[in-house]
């Protein structure tokens, strides 16, 4: 892919979670986008960040008490390069986690 191609990508990616995790949880979040990072900060003090990594084209996810997780774009899809799980998916998870409720974040 090309650099341009995936800059468009992590843009729109950063930019429809952001939205979606505003909208979703507008008074148990505050969240900022600073370039090609997005952090995420719940109001129980438990934070993520995602941002990417253009040189080796990979969306990277930072969870509290957690970790990180890498991710490469295949068929439409960011799969973690270690353990094969797609990005929305733990995404959910991770939020669901935080905030005590069940939530499925689709895009």
């Amino acid at each position: 892919m090309k650099d341009s191609d995936f800059s468009i990508l992590i843009d729109k990616l950063l930019e429809d979670v952001e939205d979606k995790i505003n909208d979703l949880f507008s008074s148990e979040v505050d969240t900022a986008k600073n370039g090609n990072v997005l952090s995420i900060r719940f109001d129980n003090g438990r934070s993520m960040v995602i941002n990417s990594q253009n040189s080796i084209q990979e969306l990277w996810f930072a969870v509290s008490n957690i970790g990180g997780f890498h991710y490469k774009y295949d068929n439409g899809r960011w799969i973690d390069n270690r353990n094969g799980l797609d990005f929305y998916d733990l995404l959910s998870k991770c939020c669901s986690d935080v905030i005590g409720r069940k939530v499925v974040l689709k895009f």
